[in-house]
């Protein structure tokens, strides 16, 4: 009995051995997939497209990543307007997205990159806060004359900046600065009024959402309609005004803004 006992107790001191060695194997294998994932992970953060420089001379829809960004997203590229590389980030052209949304709705972005869209005010942050960018606006009338501005230093603040319109930079260009007001102004929404008109609402007044100051001279979120607006929707049409083009009370056809890094250069 007692030698029974006796081996019984090796027995199980061995398989306890065992048990033990398997625990500190499978640990080891774990740390090991750990390790792997997180060179994966960030062979996939070094290498997915952070913005359309990477695509070259592309016209459509690509995904890219952006650094604070959870989840990649689709973006449209845009080579004809300005040269390679811009990453379009609001786009109007016939009135089928309903542009008057709300604060959380800007936040997130809405529409679709093959049609109408704003890309998102928490993806703008993210994509202006650590590469200088330019912008770029493309303007188009109903009589199909363009014009365009641009300026070489846009940053955009965080949620808790209300968006702010912190930098825009130098503008240059076929069209008058109607976003000089617009620098320095928080962003604003019909149900989030951030800007410097104590006594309106300037989204609500201009049936929009924009870097308003004292509602402005550019309106590019506005409502769309066709041209010379009816008296109801004088100046909340998509504008941009400019004594020498139109003033606030023409709303434009075509609209068109995109951002590409300050330090991009063409290729030779």
């Amino acid at each position: 009995m007692q030698a029974e006992l006796v081996r019984s107790s090796a027995a199980i001191e061995a398989l306890s051995k065992q048990a033990d060695e398997l625990k500190a194997q499978l640990s080891a294998g774990n740390e090991s997939i750990k390790h792997l994932n997180e060179i994966i992970e960030g062979y996939g953060s070094c290498c997915q497209a952070s913005s359309c420089v990477s695509y070259g001379a592309s016209n459509t829809v690509h995904v890219i990543q952006v650094n604070g960004v959870p989840e990649p997203f689709q973006v449209l590229c845009n080579s004809q307007l300005a040269g390679n590389g811009w990453t379009v980030i609001q786009r109007r052209i016939n009135g089928e997205v309903d542009f008057y949304r709300s604060w959380d709705e800007y936040k997130r972005g809405f529409g679709n990159a093959t049609g109408e869209f704003f890309i998102g005010l928490e993806r703008l942050h993210h994509m202006t806060k650590d590469t200088p960018q330019q912008l770029y606006v493309w303007l188009e009338d109903f009589s199909n004359n363009t014009r365009c501005a641009s300026f070489d230093d846009l940053k955009i603040g965080s949620e808790e900046e209300a968006y702010a319109l912190l930098s825009l930079g130098k503008h240059q260009g076929t069209v008058k600065d109607a976003m000089r007001l617009s620098r320095g102004q928080k962003f604003t929404t019909f149900d989030r009024d951030n800007d410097a008109d104590e006594l309106n609402n300037c989204a609500e007044l201009r049936h929009g959402a924009w870097w308003y100051d004292h509602c402005g001279y550019s309106n590019l979120n506005g409502f769309y309609t066709e041209a010379d607006l009816e008296y109801d929707y004088a100046n909340k049409g998509i504008f941009w005004a400019d004594s020498d083009f139109h003033e606030s009370d023409y709303s434009l056809k075509s609209v068109i803004m995109m951002i590409r890094p300050k330090d991009f250069k063409e290729p030779v």
